[in-house]
């Protein structure tokens, strides 16, 4: 029975996310085009803006209809499609001060999620503490490895100058 209500819990957190980064991509798509009128004799700059922001809204659908549908595993679908999609979310458009700390604000809202399920499991002494403890560090390795990438890509570029 603890099972199934943490499979809810886990599908209900990742809705949320999914729901709110598609939010998101509605936001992007109207700096796309402000960034059309600003950039528009760099074609290259927007068709990657517009792919990019096409990509992630495809996830971001692909996660809800395959929770959905149940295409998805609540695991994969909390513990790897969620993180990837924030830190992606979070690295590939920090424009603005604002944009960043909104998703930051999600991401944590994110981690504080994983410590809710994490404190209730222990608490209910839940014999599944190692897919607790797999899924928690798969998700903490996808925020950290996507964001050490960016950092050091940043910094390659800016020894390049």
């Amino acid at each position: 029975m603890t099972n199934e209500v943490f499979d809810i819990i886990k599908v209900v957190m990742s809705l949320i996310v999914a729901v709110i980064l598609l939010i998101l991509s509605r936001y992007r798509e109207k700096q796309n085009k402000i960034y059309a009128d600003k950039y528009a004799n760099n074609k290259s700059f927007l068709i990657l803006r517009l792919g990019i922001t096409s990509l992630l809204k495809v996830l971001t659908l692909v996660l809800l209809l395959g929770l959905f549908w149940k295409w998805i595993d609540s695991f994969v679908a909390f513990y790897i499609f969620a993180p990837i999609l924030i830190s992606l979310n979070l690295i590939l458009f920090e424009n603005t001060e604002s944009l960043e700390g909104f998703v930051t604000f999600i991401k944590g809202g994110y981690n504080i999620g994983l410590v809710i399920i994490s404190l209730v499991q222990f608490l209910l002494f839940n014999t599944d503490v190692e897919i607790l403890a797999l899924g928690f560090t798969i998700s903490l390795a996808i925020f950290e490895g996507i964001d050490a990438l960016f950092e050091g890509y940043l910094k390659m570029k800016k020894s390049r100058r």
